[in-house]
């Protein structure tokens, strides 16, 4: 078969399938790109076998088959080379794949497509659109408090739980939690669902477009994109009750500007035990006092930046990788927390913008306190 292409648009769509490539996998076959031509339109498929990418662009042929070719070595190719129209020979019976750009000719070995890992059937069930944008932004926001360890199946991903007009994504690994909220407008019925990290992560990159369409039937998803889709397995456990542990009884608050705290408590942290990285937070009227220790090493730093707070004084620890990640991820300018004692868990907002459809929520423990 036959097929002539412009260098960009396989170039692009070999850029995204190549994520999907296992970087070390003893199934050679997952090394490989299925292509599937049909006249004027080639299909590619790439999968590590829990997550499926598969994306069509335009080609000029009159011939149709399929073939899985070795997918890096094409794209690294590619990439390299200045001609903006690449021909495509493929021999049926040895397999043999020619590349012809410009004065330049590329020859190497395909495998036949019956090799290649079967493709899940997409899924066009519960539809969910979402503005691409805002879907990548969320997927930003919540993606840094999923649990990690495996042992831990349930909260390796994160929970999309959709009610009538509002979808909740929710993420937490035991001491952060982010719960974020936006209005939809297509859900066909209550759903929830766990998606994993690395899914997340692969739509995070991938997705594009103005609009991001999400299907699933309870064990399989699908991102409907521009062309494209992604298919992925889904966590198939109970989502822990995350609502038993956010405090309703937080009646203390106070208000900071976000990138100046940041930055004090990139300062500070950097005098913080290496075993917890404690820090503290003492808030007394508009100031927090912000401080941390080393006995082991004899090193200590202490700043004081204005706040908003006008309850009663109040000292708290926090390990300071866990303060950076929640305030680095939370959007606008302004933070809010809100407190009721040293021991119990504290809340962060955003200041929310008038009219928004979305609500951000993120949950932090404290560490107890050194003396």
């Amino acid at each position: 078969m036959k097929f002539n292409v412009k260098k960009t648009d396989i170039e692009k769509a070999f850029s995204h399938s190549v994520i999907l490539i296992p970087t070390r996998s003893t199934m050679t076959e997952l090394n490989n790109a299925l292509l599937n031509l049909e006249k004027n339109k080639l299909t590619i498929y790439t999968t590590d076998l829990k997550v499926t990418f598969i994306t069509k662009i335009n080609v000029l042929s009159n011939d149709e088959g399929k073939i899985a070719v070795p997918i890096d070595t094409i794209y690294q190719t590619l990439k390299s080379i200045s001609a903006s129209e690449i021909q495509f020979s493929i021999d049926d019976e040895t397999k043999k794949i020619k590349m012809k750009a410009g004065k330049g000719n590329y020859s190497i070995s395909g495998i036949d497509a019956e090799k290649f890992p079967e493709i899940p059937k997409t899924i066009n069930k519960n539809d969910i659109t979402f503005n691409t944008e805002r879907l990548r932004k969320i997927i930003k926001t919540i993606k840094f408090a999923i649990n990690t360890e495996e042992k831990r199946l349930s909260m390796s991903g994160t929970l999309m739980s959709c009610k009538k007009d509002k979808a909740t994504f929710v993420t937490t690994d035991g001491h952060r939690l982010v719960k974020y909220s936006s209005k939809i407008e297509n859900s066909k019925e209550n759903q929830d669902i766990i998606i994993p990290l690395n899914t997340l992560s692969i739509v995070e990159k991938l997705i594009d477009g103005e609009n991001t369409t999400i299907s699933t039937d309870g064990k399989l998803i699908s991102f409907y994109f521009n062309n494209s889709i992604i298919i992925s397995s889904l966590i198939e456990e109970k989502y822990p009750n995350y609502d038993a542990v956010i405090p309703v009884e937080n009646n203390l608050t106070m208000r900071v500007g976000k990138q100046e705290f940041i930055s004090s408590i990139r300062r500070v942290s950097l005098y913080a035990n290496s075993l917890n990285y404690q820090i503290r937070l003492y808030l007394k009227k508009n100031e927090i006092v912000i401080s941390a220790k080393d006995i082991d090493f004899g090193k200590e730093a202490q700043e004081e930046i204005q706040c908003d707070y006008s309850g009663e004084d109040l000292e708290i620890g926090f390990n300071a990788e866990y303060l950076l990640d929640v305030a680095s991820h939370l959007p606008g300018d302004e933070m809010i927390f809100k407190l009721q004692s040293s021991t119990r868990a504290v809340l962060v907002e955003p200041e929310k913008e008038k009219d928004s459809t979305e609500n951000i929520l993120m949950l932090l423990m404290p560490l107890r306190l050194n003396v």
